[in-house]
């Protein structure tokens, strides 16, 4: 019986460091889901098309 992989079992930063698309991150600074600073921390070491690349934070959202 194969392993389940969960979502935070994930290292993200380090299976997906660059893309070929560009990027949107769209996050409210309270989500629970999605860490605030861990999100941030992806968008800053994500290698994407820089140029058309954005983080957005809401900041009463979450």
């Amino acid at each position: 019986m194969r392993e389940k992989i969960y979502a935070h079992h994930i290292d993200i930063l380090s299976r997906t460091p660059a893309l070929e698309v560009p990027v949107f991150f769209l996050i409210g600074k309270n989500d629970y889901n999605a860490q605030y600073e861990l999100v941030k921390e992806y968008y800053e070491t994500l290698e994407a098309l820089r140029k058309i690349s954005s983080f957005a934070m809401f900041r009463k959202a979450g």
